[in-house]
């Protein structure tokens, strides 16, 4: 493999999508987002095992979640210890990218942000509207928890709304 970078894909088994999670290769170790020699040594050292590798879908009888505290408590419930260090793992500065085709993906699909929900519903007053908006904050937060750091939505959010108001304002002027 040329590309240095952890793979995400998406398979398709009769119409089911499970998110695969290739191996979390040292070359991106978080030496410098662990506060201890120990930690920065577990990251260059981690890797997924096959069983740990797969997000399965999203339960059907389980309600998606209602607010962004709500969606990191499901997150924290369903991934395993090694999906965890995985996502330890990721350099804040960089996870926004490796997590939009990976753990966001997999967030927006399977809580199905394409259709009215209460989680899209919450993040409304934010300035959040598509799901691909929804998906990366939920995912982003999340990994932001996992290395210790506060909420942050409207940190978050604000790029992203100042975006959509000059794509408003450009469509208002046509």
């Amino acid at each position: 493999m040329s590309d240095q970078r952890p793979l995400t894909r998406w398979h398709s088994t009769q119409g089911v999508f499970t998110l695969v999670l290739a191996v979390c290769l040292p070359q991106l170790a978080c030496d410098s987002n662990q506060s201890s020699p120990a930690a920065s040594v577990a990251c260059a050292a981690f890797t997924l095992g096959d069983s740990d590798a797969v997000l399965p879908s999203w339960p059907l009888e389980r309600s998606v979640p209602e607010n962004v505290e709500q969606a990191l408590a499901a997150l924290d419930e369903w991934l395993s210890e090694p999906q965890k260090q995985y996502y330890r793992c990721l350099d804040l500065d960089a996870a926004r990218d490796e997590l939009h085709f990976g753990l966001a993906l997999w967030i927006r699909n399977n809580w199905g942000l394409f259709e009215p929900n209460p989680l899209t519903a919450s993040l409304a007053p934010t300035g959040l509207r598509h799901p691909d908006d929804v998906s990366n904050l939920v995912a982003y937060q999340y990994v932001r928890r996992l290395h210790g750091e506060p909420l942050d939505v409207e940190g978050f959010a604000r790029p992203i709304r100042d975006y959509w108001q000059r794509v408003d304002a450009l469509e208002d002027d046509e």
